[in-house]
């Protein structure tokens, strides 16, 4: 059964894919099989094989979990494939794109944000003011060793909860200073993309844990990259 709550948390950082009743499942095992050229189960930190799905947009993805995570592990990796026509735009807006200054902030409050491109669309019910919110704060970019490969990757901190509104006067981003006092979780997303295909990994961990580019590596060292 999709756990939709934990995916769309994963998918909502990754540019706000919509599951709709629409939506058809994928056997898990024919897509790994397809893009990559191996997998060894279960993955570092116990992460074993819990769904699968296509979108209507083209998006297909398998979501790994693990039953008993670690405080210091990961809780699941969600592996999305994107139409390679979108590839470039998508590695941009979701990588090579982010930044420090920038990263998370979305204007017209904590409304809907549907489809791709950009970091949330305002909602109905924004924000009475018109400041901006936080959804999530860049902690690192670089790269990692994937078999031989240079994979970027960005490190991303996501808050539980939105900061408090204190009024007219409250600045942006108000109370996000670096997450120690509201509580969150991070995840890590990475560029898989080999043979041709657009692929992203997104790992998300336990609360409260910082996780590095090097346990990212570890955890993605069962995926094994088709050629080029």
């Amino acid at each position: 059964m999709i756990t939709v709550a934990g995916l769309l948390l994963l998918l909502a950082a990754a540019g706000s894919l919509l599951l709709s009743s629409g939506d058809g499942t994928l056997e898990p095992d024919d897509f790994l099989a397809e893009v990559f050229a191996g997998v060894s189960l279960p993955l570092e930190g116990g992460l074993e094989v819990d769904e699968g799905r296509r979108l209507p947009t083209g998006e297909r993805f398998v979501r790994f979990a693990a039953s008993t995570p670690a405080p210091d592990g990961p809780v699941e990796l969600t592996i999305v494939e994107f139409p390679r026509a979108r590839g470039e735009a998508v590695l941009k807006d979701q990588l090579t794109g982010l930044s420090f200054e920038s990263s998370g902030m979305r204007s017209g409050g904590m409304g809907s944000s549907g489809g791709r491109g950009g970091q949330g669309r305002p909602g109905a019910g924004g924000s009475p003011w018109g400041k901006k919110e936080p959804t999530y704060k860049l902690r690192e970019k670089g790269t990692l060793r994937w078999h031989g490969f240079d994979a970027d990757f960005a490190r991303l901190w996501h808050p539980d909860k939105a900061p408090a509104r204190g009024g007219a006067d409250t600045e942006p981003g108000a109370g996000f200073g670096g997450g120690e006092t509201s509580g969150g979780y991070e995840t890590i997303r990475v560029n898989l993309s080999t043979g041709g295909r657009c692929l992203l990994g997104y790992l998300r961990f336990q609360e409260g844990h910082a996780p590095t580019g090097e346990q990212a590596a570890a955890i993605l060292a069962g995926l094994r990259p088709v050629d080029q």
